[in-house]
């Protein structure tokens, strides 16, 4: 009678350590797991999210840069480009993803990546607004094109080709007076979004700056190289001899 508490006592203690073994048992040893298998699994979950841009490119548009010419998608083919939003009258994040901007200009100084602004705020940022602004970042106009254009354009293009957010707040001060993306979007040579990175994090435009240069870096010609003292000194033989003509 006084046994019976005692057995069960026992038996719910067995059924505990028999779980907890089972439960070792089925847990995989993370030291058999390989990189690849790791590497295999983090490949398979990148082919299965699609991107959400579209793979037909960026819608077509026309804009007009701080240089006063004209800047089209078809202008722009050829060439990967980076993208970022801002307004000039901006007391926000906007300076900051600038300079941001300004220093991949210079990172990039070697490769044929081009660099592209678009305001959100076009009803101010005149072209004659924008090369003051783009002056004071050092922008080449080589390299660096800060774009204006109409509202609904520019707008259209943000939220359905880059598919970003922008919105402007009525009656807010000037430097408050839009919300818009601090992202950076990164565009092929197609055309095509390929992904987006937080302009204001170091960490994430510096990745993406490595990628770039990895990718696009320009490679001296054959032209440009320094030539050999053989070739050289072969020239200037052959520049040396009289011609039949002179002779």
């Amino acid at each position: 009678m006084f046994r019976r508490p005692f057995f069960w006592i026992g038996a719910i203690l067995w059924a505990v350590v028999l779980i907890w073994g089972f439960m070792l048992y089925q847990k995989p040893d993370s030291s058999n797991i390989s990189e690849e298998a790791v590497e295999g699994q983090l490949v398979k979950s990148d082919e299965e999210d699609s991107s959400p841009w579209s793979s037909e490119g960026l819608p077509e548009f026309s804009l007009t840069a701080h240089t006063g010419e004209t800047v089209t998608k078809e202008s722009l083919l050829g060439k990967p480009w980076v993208v970022d939003f801002i307004f000039t009258q901006c007391t926000g994040p906007c300076p900051k993803i600038s300079a941001q901007m300004s220093l991949l200009q210079e990172q990039l100084s070697e490769t044929n990546v081009m660099l592209i602004t678009i305001t959100v705020d076009p009803e101010t940022d005149t072209v004659e607004k924008l090369a003051k602004y783009a002056k004071a970042f050092d922008a080449d106009p080589e390299r660096w094109l800060m774009l204006t254009g109409s509202d609904e354009e520019i707008y259209d293009l943000i939220e359905h080709g880059f598919l970003m957010p922008v919105q402007e707040i009525p009656g807010a001060d000037a430097g408050a007076r839009f919300i818009h993306t601090t992202n950076f979007l990164y565009v092929d040579e197609n055309g095509i979004v390929q992904e987006k990175i937080n302009g204001q994090i170091d960490s994430e435009v510096d990745a993406l700056r490595r990628k770039l240069v990895k990718k696009y870096k320009v490679t001296p010609s054959t032209e440009d190289e320094p030539k050999s003292e053989d070739s050289a000194s072969e020239e200037n033989n052959s520049t040396d001899e009289p011609s039949d003509s002179e002779s």
